[in-house]
């Protein structure tokens, strides 16, 4: 049976959990200043029992997560552990199955399972400083803007448009891509099961992309979301009483048929709202939320973090991937 729970925590109080695919969404929220310190306390309220760097990234794969710290040290939970690696990374992606990190230097390090060669990028790859995994497809950019992909080359995967403006952001769903450049424009290619790659006209000036299984979300500088392809959850139609939103995400990756999709929002007052699949309540956030600074979906759970360091985590837990240790960064463990 799959686990369906909700957890909550404040980060540097007495209790603590790294939970999932969250802090700092999309560059929305709190930044964390690089060599802050929190206490990391017992789950359970107990005593303190080290002292750890600020969470700054966190990323959700399907059954695992990995977190990035203020001294670019990265660790994972779940079905799934980080590599033992000395670099000081800098951003931090995880796919269903994979994850992949960048470092200072702009250099890649990718690890979990790799049936399509997504884990290695060409040696022609050069410094990257955007990152996104998909299902077995990994893909980066440059300083310069200009788009790399490798993995799994079906349905035209790894083969970004030649017309790419300088991209600045790059999200993978399941089998497609979805980009954002400099001038608000959205190109997707890949996958195009349910018209996925088909953004609507008019979506204004877009700031975010967020990418699910068989579908993508845009929010423009207005504050006002669209999402396309899939919407057999309506994980494509976004409630109508969505307020001024600041920031999306959208999950999916499960091995369930249909694959289950959902989409969360932020608003500019700190209010989370989730729509698409529900099985397991990760479209309903707890009514005890505080004052929300980022979010993320998962495969089939949905993370947010508040003004007050508190994550709350909601959905499955069925193999411990809302639940890693509070000592995950020792060296030891």
């Amino acid at each position: 049976m799959v686990a369906a729970t909700t957890r909550r925590v404040r980060v540097g109080a007495p209790s603590f959990w790294l939970l999932a695919s969250i802090l700092l969404f999309a560059g929305c929220g709190t930044k964390q200043s690089p060599g802050d310190e929190v206490p990391l306390r017992s789950a359970h309220g107990g005593d303190v029992q080290s002292q750890g760097p600020r969470i700054v990234q966190l990323a959700a794969g399907f059954d695992h997560r990995c977190a990035l710290n203020s001294t670019g040290a990265v660790a994972c939970w779940g079905d799934q552990k980080a590599p033992e690696t000395h670099g000081r990374f800098t951003a931090l992606a995880a796919g269903p199955r994979h994850s992949c990190a960048i470092d200072d230097a702009g250099s890649l390090s990718c690890w979990g399972k790799s049936k399509s060669g997504q884990l290695v990028p060409p040696e022609t790859l050069g410094p990257v400083s955007v990152l996104s995994t998909g299902e077995t497809t990994t893909c980066a950019a440059a300083a310069d803007g200009s788009v790399t992909c490798w993995g799994a080359s079906d349905n035209g995967r790894l083969d970004p448009p030649d017309d790419l403006g300088k991209v600045v952001r790059l999200s993978n769903g399941f089998g497609h891509t979805c980009a954002l450049d400099d001038s608000g424009t959205v190109r997707c290619w890949g996958d195009n099961y349910a018209k996925q790659l088909s953004p609507p006209p008019h979506l204004g000036t877009v700031t975010e992309i967020a990418s699910g299984y068989h579908h993508s979300c845009a929010l423009n500088d207005r504050g006002a979301v669209t999402c396309w392809g899939d919407d057999h959850f309506g994980q494509s139609s976004p409630p109508a009483t969505l307020g001024t939103v600041v920031a999306i995400t959208a999950g999916g990756y499960s091995n369930r048929y249909p694959r289950p999709s959902h989409t969360c929002a932020l608003d500019d007052t700190g209010v989370v709202t989730c729509w698409g699949d529900d099985t397991l309540g990760q479209s309903s956030p707890p009514n005890t939320l505080g004052r929300i600074t980022a979010i993320s979906a998962g495969a089939l759970h949905t993370c947010a973090v508040d003004d007050r360091n508190v994550i709350t985590c909601w959905g499955d837990n069925g193999r411990g991937q809302s639940s890693p240790s509070p000592t995950l960064f020792d060296t030891d463990e």
